[in-house]
């Protein structure tokens, strides 16, 4: 009588949660659908079950059968174990071990990949949010599992919907045998109804969608040329002595474009010199307009012709001194070259 009583109360609690799901049915998160658009249906997801109902595994999570291709917890609750520590820990990392546990390494590529590990990875979130043990979270992997599968065999979404409620309806009921399954309180199975509710029901049409329809793909060719470095054969090696023939024709080359060069720049550097003497002269023969321009011109000579004259007589004298020095140094190496070396010594040492 207990046992009815409590089926019937929690039937009664499960039918008002599942009230819920009808107008969720029309109402895809728009959001995803780029992510998820290019999901393609892979037959092979889906393994048959003795009942007729494609299953991804085993109905325990912690058997050696597979899930998506490798065995999923070959070593069962130790493996278990690791992946909920590693996801209480360090959740990037627990979703690297996933995908390689589930062989979906190219989650980050493949959008089918990518959902299926995700889905995944909200149940082990969702597990240690609500501080669901071991057996607990096993067996939440487990019917999340299976909830999935009807979903990747195109079952409609009643079909869901009546699997959902019947295994919420057997996760509150306590069993003969304690080793079938845990117990879960009314408190986790209305947890666990919102979230199947919000994360896989109100997505079922797109990712149904998603999954029966093959995405669209364009292909095209285009063929780049692409430049690969040789070696030059030893047929087109050169001798030593032709390489050095070729460097001095390269060298001389570039000396006479270098002395062309020079010759221009003396030219240009000439006509310019030119230029600046005629257009003097033409000043010079201008006559005055008027008594200051023949006073400045007067005076412009006369300071041209006083520097010229002061810059010869400038150096005028100092070649006189220069030979003077000369003269000396000449005369003192000859009296004494013992003071002359002493002296060379101390001028090299203060230059350098």
């Amino acid at each position: 009588m207990v046992m009815k009583r409590l089926k019937c109360k929690q039937r009664s609690k499960i039918k008002r949660h599942s009230s819920y799901l009808t107008p969720l049915r029309a109402t895809p998160c728009l959001s995803c659908t780029c992510a998820l658009s290019s999901l393609v249906c892979d037959p092979s997801c889906a393994l048959p079950s003795s009942s007729g109902v494609p299953r991804l595994a085993s109905t325990k999570i912690l058997s050696n059968k597979a899930i998506f291709g490798p065995p999923y917890l070959r070593t069962g609750l130790t493996r278990m174990t690791i992946l909920l520590e590693r996801f209480v820990n360090a959740p990037q990392d627990c979703l690297k071990y996933m995908s390689e546990v589930l062989d979906l390494k190219e989650y980050s590529t493949r959008a089918q990949h990518a959902f299926v590990l995700d889905y995944f990875h909200g149940l082990n979130l969702f597990s240690a949010e609500i501080n669901l043990g071991l057996e607990q979270a096993t067996m939440i992997l487990n019917f999340g599992k299976d909830l999935l599968c009807t979903l990747l065999v195109g079952k409609g979404f009643q079909e869901a919907e009546d699997f959902f409620e019947k295994g919420i309806l057997s996760l509150n009921t306590k069993q003969l045998d304690a080793a079938l399954g845990p117990t879960f309180s009314l408190i986790d199975v209305r947890k666990i109804i919102d979230f199947f509710l919000f994360i896989f029901f109100q997505h079922y049409a797109l990712y149904a969608y998603c999954f029966s329809t093959g995405a669209c793909k364009e292909s095209r060719r285009e063929v780049v040329l692409v430049e690969t470095a040789l070696i030059a054969p030893l047929s087109d090696a050169s001798s030593q002595e032709e390489l050095e023939a070729q460097e001095r024709v390269t060298k001389e080359a570039l000396e006479a474009e270098e002395k062309a060069r020079q010759v221009e720049l003396e030219r240009i550097e000439a006509e310019k010199v030119a230029a600046a003497e005629a257009l003097k002269l033409e000043e010079s023969k201008k006559k005055p307009e008027s008594l200051d321009q023949a006073i400045d011109s007067i005076v412009r000579e006369k300071l041209e012709s006083f520097k010229q004259s002061f810059f010869e007589g400038c150096a005028t004298e100092q070649k006189r001194l220069i030979e003077k020095l000369a003269q000396l140094e000449a005369s003192v190496t000859a009296s004494s070259p013992s003071e002359s070396k002493t002296r060379k010594s101390l001028s090299d040492r203060l230059q350098s």
